[in-house]
């Protein structure tokens, strides 16, 4: 039976600047500062909310080389999330399948956190203009550090040891758009 007894709460303040130097360049700057907490049960303590991240940044800006080239760069760090460990384990025998089941105990519930994120992406746009259309092509670096940023962590099947899994390393891409 499910029953809705929790609560909870989220707070902080963003802060955002632009800057056009001219026609050619812009750039901006974002940083969000927040907080988010939850009890599940009024008899429970209130801890951190699974997605909570304090610290959010992003820096990005874009030059027109020419009225047909640009390029341009995005940085973002963010606090990593809370996730709750594994601390040992527990197991016992399946008599349906003579193997030993292995089972987590988990520690505080969102004691800790993934370490911190950040990438830098890169991308060059041109653009070939026509009388009634026109095709624009780019090529995008994301991860151009090849940065090892944690996404989760796994456990062996006893639970003894854990390793990390991280996102996705320096991917280039390319694409094309055609607008008529």
């Amino acid at each position: 039976i499910y029953l809705n007894q929790g609560r909870g709460f989220a707070q902080g303040v963003e802060l955002f600047l632009k800057h056009e130097a001219s026609e050619r360049f812009f750039g901006w700057l974002s940083y969000a500062y927040s907080l988010s907490r939850r009890q599940d049960k009024p008899s429970e303590p209130e801890r951190l909310y699974s997605y909570d991240q304090t610290h959010v940044v992003t820096v990005c800006g874009s030059y027109k080389l020419t009225p047909t080239w640009e390029i341009g760069a995005k940085w973002h760090y963010s606090t990593g999330t809370p996730y709750t460990p594994v601390i040992g384990s527990a197991h016992n025998y399946d008599p349906k399948t003579g193997h030993i089941r292995y089972f987590p105990i988990y520690g505080e519930i969102n004691s800790k956190r993934i370490p911190p994120f950040h990438r830098l992406d890169v991308s060059i746009h041109k653009q070939f203009i026509f009388e009634r259309w026109k095709i624009s092509t780019y090529l995008e670096i994301l991860n151009v550090y090849n940065r090892k940023n944690v996404l989760t962590t796994d456990y062996s099947e006893d639970y003894s040891k854990d390793e990390n899994i991280y996102q996705l390393p320096i991917i280039p891409y390319f694409g094309i758009k055609m607008e008529f």
